[in-house]
């Protein structure tokens, strides 16, 4: 299996990259979402990767961390177009890689992307327990 990144421009001109964009003409977005202590604080530098697979081959979509609110937005995705609305929705698998050094989090989500349609993938990070001493009254 092969590895190829849309960061690389000799990729983008290859037949194989033109081949996928064909085949999934459509734009999802894809909104990732970290968070700890049950929704309350924000998670920032979670590290993203974005893949999906094509006629054996791995491609990097989107590379990145999650800024201090905790998000990355707007990740455009190809996606595959309906031509019939009364169907079950076509989508296309990514898979979202997550790593967290600070907390040892190493993790992978599938999330199906849809033409037309933001997808929202939840990072949700265990609090850490600290022992800071014993809580007496005064």
């Amino acid at each position: 299996m092969n590895n190829y990144s849309i960061y690389d421009p000799s990729f983008l001109n290859s037949t194989l990259y033109q081949d996928f964009m064909k085949e999934y003409p459509g734009e999802g977005t894809l909104r990732v979402r970290a968070y700890t202590a049950n929704e309350a604080l924000p998670v920032e530098g979670i590290k993203v990767e974005i893949t999906t697979y094509y006629q054996s081959n791995i491609i990097v979509f989107y590379q990145g961390e999650t800024n201090s609110s905790g998000l990355i937005d707007r990740i455009v995705l190809p996606a595959p177009v309906n031509t019939n609305d009364l169907e079950v929705p076509n989508r296309l698998l990514y898979q979202v890689h997550v790593v967290y050094e600070k907390d040892n989090l190493d993790k992978e989500y599938s999330v199906g992307m849809y033409d037309g349609v933001c997808s929202v993938q939840n990072i949700s990070i265990e609090p850490a327990t600290l022992k800071v001493g014993v809580l007496e009254w005064q």
